[in-house]
């Protein structure tokens, strides 16, 4: 709270919101970065705009973020934007986190942990018996047939990663096309971009600052056979690091839709992201939909609530959404035997993945490993598996790849409620191997 003056009127304990905006057809969108700030001050109380998105089919057209400080109503402030005719859109920029809950676990150096991963082949004995044999995605049996393709590359959407972890040696992203030179290279808007971007503080600078980022970086893309540490599920992809969630774990609507638009653009063909909000946004919605149209696969977790809410953007059409699964095949009700929580369900829902007891990198140091809860955690697991089969069938589509995950789920028929997690879509990736054994002519 503080105290403005707008415009010579004396505005007393004013609140700053963040709003997003689509700029109408009629508005040259460089017109209103050009716009003097004090001419917009009153009476939409306007301090700064941030450049989102602008729209190759459309130069006029463009997504902003607006940086509004008012004593008035917000709701109200909105209707004057609708009023002035001037955007197709204007809604809120709404805080959302991410999905998962953690414990802390140190691991001896060097030893292998991969029986810590009873998702890869579950024999009944971890966590403490508490499990059934063959409640997996019979990710052995896929390996001796994909381990992943260098020319595979998985958005990773989260608070970033510990890039210098040797579990990730050669396999971050680079953009080819960058140079660490001070100048925006590539003409994309983002300077120096080498590896990805942060859209939190909008700068270069991919470290995890949170833990959450590099634990779902590991589940996915871990090096693999390598004598040390975990087995990521593809043991070959490149990870391209987008930090949209900040230390504590929370992230703007605005920073997910500018993340997705880059990794579209930027060539990515799987786009994770482990976090979701309440709120449904027409403006993310559009960005979720450019991806999908550009043959880009969105993968999302459908939150820990456990209960039947929709969560976007998990909730949208053209995203996976992911529930959460025990090593006994049931619906994750508590996360690490004892913590409150568990995985959403509801018609909403596309595939139950492998959610609970789900072991990864830190940051504390390079043998530093948690042991993490949710769906957070369950959705890199689907992630994992959609780049290799992008690495397996280079020639699919993203919506042939949808078909046939869909197929390989090992429905549970009946409407979704507490016992039965999501509309004939239980086990989901229990039948992995019916992808891999298929022929390409076979798919198409």
């Amino acid at each position: 709270m503080f105290t403005k003056s707008f415009g010579g009127v004396g505005i007393n304990e004013a609140e700053s919101y963040f709003l997003i905006c689509k700029a109408d057809a009629g508005l040259d969108s460089s017109a209103v970065l050009n716009i003097s700030l004090p001419s917009l001050l009153h009476p939409f109380g306007v301090e700064a705009i941030h450049l989102i998105r602008r729209y190759p089919d459309n130069s006029a057209k463009a997504l902003f973020r607006l940086t509004v400080v008012t004593h008035e109503n917000i709701d109200d402030v909105i209707s004057l934007f609708e009023l002035s005719g001037l955007f197709d859109f204007i809604e809120r920029d709404f805080v959302s986190s991410g999905a998962s809950i953690a414990e802390e676990i140190a691991f001896v150096p060097d030893d292998p942990f991969v029986h810590k991963q009873w998702y890869i082949n579950n024999d009944g004995s971890f966590p403490n018996g508490l499990a059934k044999a063959g409640a997996d995605i019979q990710l052995h049996k896929a390996w001796a047939i994909e381990t992943g393709s260098e020319e595979v590359t998985v958005a990773i959407l989260d608070s970033g990663i510990k890039p210098d972890h040797p579990e990730f040696a050669d396999r971050i992203w680079k953009n080819k096309a960058e140079a660490n030179d001070g100048a925006d290279t590539d003409n994309n808007t983002y300077v120096d971009d080498l590896n990805g971007w942060n859209f939190v503080d909008n700068n270069n600078l991919i470290r995890d600052d949170n833990g959450h980022g590099t634990h779902v970086s590991s589940v996915i893309g871990s090096n693999g056979n390598n004598a040390i540490g975990f087995a990521g599920i593809d043991w070959k992809c490149k990870l391209m690091i987008c930090k949209v969630l900040d230390r504590n774990l929370n992230g703007f609507y605005s920073d997910w839709i500018e993340a997705i638009y880059y990794a579209t653009d930027m060539q990515a063909d799987v786009i994770n992201m482990s976090f979701g909000g309440v709120e449904k946004s027409k403006a993310l919605e559009e960005a979720v939909n450019y991806a999908f149209e550009r043959n880009v696969m969105l993968v999302s977790s459908m939150q820990n609530d456990n209960e039947e809410i929709p969560y976007y953007p998990a909730a949208y059409s053209n995203v996976i959404a992911v529930g959460a699964s025990n090593p006994d095949d049931t619906r994750s009700t508590s996360f690490i035997n004892t913590i409150p929580g568990g995985s959403n369900y509801g018609n909403h829902i596309d595939v139950i993945a492998p959610g609970n007891y789900i072991y990864g990198l830190g940051l504390r140091n390079n043998y530093y490993a948690n042991v993490y809860g949710g769906t957070s955690l369950a959705t890199p697991v689907v992630s994992g598996i959609l780049s290799l089969l992008f690495a397996h069938f280079p020639d699919l589509t993203n919506a042939q790849i949808y078909a046939k995950l869909m197929k390989s789920c090992d429905d549970e028929v009946g409407k979704p409620t507490e016992d039965v997690p999501g509309w004939d879509k239980y086990h989901a990736l229990a039948g992995l191997m019916l992808f891999v054994h298929f022929q390409k002519q076979i798919l198409t």
